[in-house]
């Protein structure tokens, strides 16, 4: 008698429970998917724009940068460049005038 009992106590947790894996839906999980998918693909995105305005701006600082250091060097060289012409100017013209002392002695 006990073996029956066992028997059917079995039997009647197998039948209660249904003797089933739970059922999992399958369009819930496809939507969280879906869900997943879209929010990773919003963070791509995000960060994409992050990465493109940082860039932009890293770009046009180094131009700013680049633009100063050029103009810097260019009035230095206009600098040094007019030094020469007045050092040329003043030789050019201390020249002459000793030209024109030793042209008076020649002619006296």
């Amino acid at each position: 008698m006990k073996k029956l009992f066992a028997i059917l106590a079995i039997a009647g947790s197998l039948t209660a429970c249904n003797n089933a894996a739970p059922k999992v839906d399958a369009a819930a999980d496809s939507a969280k998917m879906a869900d997943s998918i879209a929010a990773a693909t919003k963070a791509a995105d995000t960060a994409k724009k992050v990465v493109d305005s940082t860039k932009t701006a890293v770009v046009d600082s180094a131009k700013a940068g680049v633009s100063k250091v050029v103009d810097a060097a260019k009035d230095a060289a206009k600098d040094a460049g007019n030094k020469v012409v007045d050092a040329a100017k003043g030789a050019a013209q201390e020249a002459g005038a000793k030209a024109a002392d030793a042209a008076k002695k020649v002619k006296l």
